[in-house]
């Protein structure tokens, strides 16, 4: 979930345990944007909540990279500490020292991300397979195999050619033209069953991907 500077408080030490907090969800993530976004935040935080020197810098600096390296120690990310930010240089060196070491470990976690992807959006499906009848979306999808939405439609689009709600209506009407073959069944029940909520719609979508409404298609078959 993305964030606007108004739901962030990094003004007491809760915020700034929070901002903690989700920079590492976001670097866990390999999402850039979100990750400078908090990174300033946290920043501005520090500077607020108490007077900034150098060795706070580089102490808060040095706290930060420990939960980071303990995160991709446990998602099997390999990582080795870069040199501790210079508590001698001035505090915008400092600062920019500190941002390009995060950088690099996002660059890290996107490449160990882009090897796994394969797997991850192997999951994905299996999910969507699964769950095809329930009220799911991209973003819930994204946050059961724990990537950023943004990135999950980019790799998904990439990895399969299509997008997410394409391949999720695919395999919707898939199911409905399975369930078309018995007869018993109503074409309103079927529509409800593969996750529709409107017989009308589920018509038009139908028609789009067959050539043919569900009536024109039952009676074809």
């Amino acid at each position: 979930m993305k964030l606007g500077a108004s739901e962030i408080a990094p003004a007491t030490k809760s915020g700034i345990l929070e901002l903690e907090k989700k920079l590492l969800d976001a670097v866990r993530q390999g999402d850039v944007k979100q990750v400078l976004f908090l990174f300033d935040s946290f920043i501005t935080g520090k500077i607020d909540y108490k007077k900034i020197d150098g060795p706070f810098v580089k102490k808060s600096f040095d706290e930060l990279f420990v939960l980071l390296s303990r995160m991709l120690h446990d998602l099997g990310v390999p990582y080795e500490r870069t040199p501790a930010v210079d508590e001698s240089k001035d505090i915008p060196t400092m600062v920019e020292t500190g941002k390009a070491q995060l950088m690099s470990i996002v660059g890290q976690v996107q490449i160990w991300r882009n090897k796994h992807a394969k797997g991850m959006l192997h999951k994905a499906k299996e999910y969507i397979e699964h769950h095809y009848a329930d009220s799911i979306t991209l973003e819930s999808v994204a946050e059961y195999v724990e990537l950023s939405p943004f990135y999950f439609s980019k790799l998904f689009k990439d990895r399969f050619g299509m997008t997410f709600i394409d391949y999720l209506t695919e395999i919707r009407i898939k199911h409905a033209k399975a369930q078309m073959e018995d007869q018993a069944k109503s074409l309103k029940e079927i529509c409800f069953s593969i996750g529709y909520n409107d017989p009308n719609y589920f018509s038009r979508v139908f028609k789009k991907l067959t050539g043919l409404s569900p009536t024109e298609f039952r009676k074809a078959t």
